[in-house]
């Protein structure tokens, strides 16, 4: 599982003279180290072996406990991870969505330096990354302090730190860079080749709550309403529903709200629901929509995460500022407000002003209806608040017991 700040490009070594060579592609051993507040007694950390390919944007970590083997392979530019795990030649597997894109292994501006270790006979000096602590994660990259071409050898990577992840378990990748020495270390494809018995289609199983607020204004044709449904359906196909992973409902708004679909973890008899809601037909009051689906995450059931899903073909034209309703629902109900523009008649600096920031992993467009299915991975992937891929633990036991 690797981590990124975003679209990072080149960056620069500081105070330490030449740049380090950066890990392109590298086999390394791997100690797996959980954290989990409030055990009362500490997790044997587990070992490993781990691929990595920066330059095709994957990677597969593989680690055993108990004669049971499993294998995360990330691919990061399909945002897709699977796990798949292996007990007397039994396999399951789950595929999930992956939301961070891969973080090169590199020394950036402004790191500190936290002194000089021996790993492996090999001496070098530990750098910190303060800028990952902002979004959950502590990087520690380890340069040669000896070699005249400085290259990596060392590294931590810490997911779970800081004000985004208080109850939640720490866990530390920690593994030696074998093959940095050779820039241009070829990993086959076979590595990364996944079982049959994994599903092609990604699902998210995080804890959260998701609010589809959907524009019923009477500019949307009957046929693209139809359309605006379905799309919600097949989104929640690409959640799994229960009360531990995705809740969902729906609300409507148009001149007034309604409360179409109530918060439900059965994904039959929610879809039904959807099917059946009825369009309202008057104006677009966006902001009063935005407010009804914060109180029904506010009064819902508890989750790690609320989210709201924005679907509109307009302009909010009645109501208060639907920007300012946006930034309540996200202190009041802690929500996250991703918006869906559909034709040529939205605003698009309106609908940027009220979706959470950046807008660039939060705002979509799509020219017509039509083409909502082309988004819907997208929308999937970059909604769902998870950074790795699990088997849940009772299909391990599950498995264990065949």
């Amino acid at each position: 599982m690797m981590i990124s700040l975003g679209t990072l490009t080149t960056l620069l070594v500081v105070s330490f003279g030449p740049t380090p060579r950066t890990p392109e592609q590298f086999e390394a051993d791997v100690t797996i180290k959980t954290q989990i507040p409030g055990m009362p007694f500490p997790i044997p950390p587990m070992s490993g072996h781990m691929y990595y390919d920066f330059m095709n944007e994957r990677q597969r970590v593989d680690t055993s406990m108990f004669g049971m083997t499993q294998s995360n392979v990330d691919f990061y530019s399909m945002n897709k991870s699977i796990a798949y795990a292996t007990f007397f030649g039994q396999t399951t597997c789950s595929t999930c969505y992956l939301k961070p894109p891969m973080y090169p292994l590199i020394v950036v501006p402004n790191s500190l330096s936290r002194g000089t270790i021996t790993v492996n006979g090999e001496q070098c000096e530990m750098w910190e990354n303060p800028m990952l602590t902002a979004v959950g994660i502590l990087l520690d990259v380890c340069v040669s302090s000896t070699d005249p071409n400085p290259h990596i050898i060392f590294a931590n990577i810490t997911v779970g730190v800081g004000p985004l992840y208080p109850p939640f378990m720490r866990t530390t990748f920690s593994y030696y860079l074998k093959n940095t020495k050779l820039r241009q270390y070829q990993i086959d494809d076979p590595v990364f080749a996944i079982p049959s018995v994994c599903p092609q289609q990604a699902t998210c199983a995080a804890r959260m709550n998701v609010v589809f607020l959907l524009d019923g204004s009477g500019s949307i044709q009957s046929s693209d309403w139809t359309k605006d449904l379905q799309f919600v359906n097949s989104m929640l196909d690409r959640f799994t529903m229960s009360k531990d992973a995705v809740m969902a409902g729906v609300v409507q708004f148009s001149s007034s709200t309604q409360t179409s679909c109530s918060f439900g973890a059965d994904k039959s008899t929610l879809q039904g629901c959807v099917s059946k809601i009825s369009q309202m037909k008057t104006g677009t009051n966006t902001a009063a929509g935005i407010n009804a689906a914060a109180s029904m995450l506010q009064s819902g059931p508890s989750a790690d995460h609320n989210l709201i899903i924005l679907i509109t073909d307009g302009k909010s034209n009645e109501g208060s500022d639907p920007a300012t309703a946006a930034r309540n629902a996200e202190s009041s109900a802690k929500a996250e407000v991703y918006g869906i523009g559909v034709g040529s008649d939205i605003d698009a600096a309106q609908l940027k002003s009220i979706v959470t920031q950046p807008a660039s992993t939060h705002y979509f467009t799509v020219s017509n209806y039509d083409e909502l299915n082309k988004i819907m991975d997208k929308v999937a992937a970059n909604s769902c608040d998870t950074t790795t891929c699990n088997i849940p633990s009772n299909t391990l036991a599950k498995l264990s017991q065949e």
